[in-house]
């Protein structure tokens, strides 16, 4: 599996450095864990994409979110598409709370129907924002603008 991650709108030197990154990373991609968000909030790895056996109809992005705050955090995903086609809505079955100086691994959940894609292995591109919310007054207190995963 091949693993870019160019965000949305940058610069040529910032796809440089992301194409860089990538080089530098890719034997972490076999692995499956690349970062995707590092900012004074949170940090943020990608662990891989995959379907659920027993499980039709969706596949899940498994993401592994550290929180950085002295507060409880609420993350979710948002502006989410795949291949270019735009997902109305993206889950996680449950809530994916993070107490302060911990981190929670989830994967959130992608249905199929909304999309031209018949499995996970269709997907070439993931691309969101990730969104750290207050977990008591679900005020957002981060946005990672346009993480972009290809694979």
């Amino acid at each position: 599996m091949q693993c870019c991650l160019c965000p949305c709108g940058s610069s040529r030197a910032e796809t440089n450095r992301a194409q860089d990154k990538q080089t530098q990373t890719q034997s972490q991609a076999a692995q499956g864990n690349i970062e995707i968000a590092n900012d004074s909030y949170v940090s943020a790895e990608f662990e891989k994409i995959y379907e659920a056996p027993g499980v039709e109809g969706v596949f899940y992005v498994s993401l592994n979110v550290q929180n950085k705050t002295d507060k409880t955090i609420w993350v979710y995903l948002d502006k989410a598409s795949v291949n270019k086609e735009t997902v109305s809505m993206v889950s996680t079955g449950v809530p994916l709370y993070i107490a302060p100086g911990n981190s929670g691994r989830t994967g959130f959940i992608f249905p199929m129907a909304q999309l031209s894609i018949d499995s996970a292995s269709d997907v070439r591109n993931v691309t969101f924002d990730l969104v750290t919310a207050d977990e008591t007054t679900l005020d957002e207190i981060d946005r990672v603008k346009g993480i972009s995963i290809d694979l």
